[in-house]
C-alpha cells in the first residue's frame, strides 16, 4: 500500500506533487473540501484528471484536517494505492421523508 497527503490552498496550491503516478484501478483518492470549491473547480478538475483510472470520492466540511492541525478554505487529500485489494465504487438515492 502506497499513502501520500496534500493539502491545498488558494494562496499556495498544492502542497506537493500531485502524484499521477499512484492512478490506478486499486487506488481510492478522498477530497475533504470547504465549501466554496463548488464554485471553485479547479483543483477539483485538477485532482480528477491526475485520477482518471481511480476512484475519487469526497465530501465538504467546516474544517479541513491537515496534519495535526486544522485549517480553513482549502482541500485535504487522501491518495492510497492498494497492493491487492480490488475497489468498487456504490452509490444509494437518498430520499427525504
Amino acid at each position: 500500500m502506497n499513502v501520500r497527503t496534500l493539502h491545498y490552498s488558494q494562496s499556495g496550491g498544492f502542497s506537493g506533487s500531485i502524484g499521477r503516478e499512484l492512478d490506478s484501478e486499486r487506488t481510492l483518492v478522498l477530497v475533504f473540501a470547504s465549501p466554496e470549491f463548488d464554485s471553485n473547480r479547479a483543483p477539483l478538475d485538477t485532482i480528477a484528471d491526475a485520477f482518471s483510472n481511480s476512484f475519487v470520492v469526497g465530501c465538504s466540511t467546516a474544517g479541513e484536517i491537515v496534519g495535526t492541525r486544522l485549517a480553513d478554505h482549502s482541500l485535504s487529500i487522501a491518495i492510497i494505492r492498494f497492493d491487492r485489494t480490488d475497489l468498487a465504487l456504490a452509490t444509494a438515492e437518498v430520499r427525504q421523508s
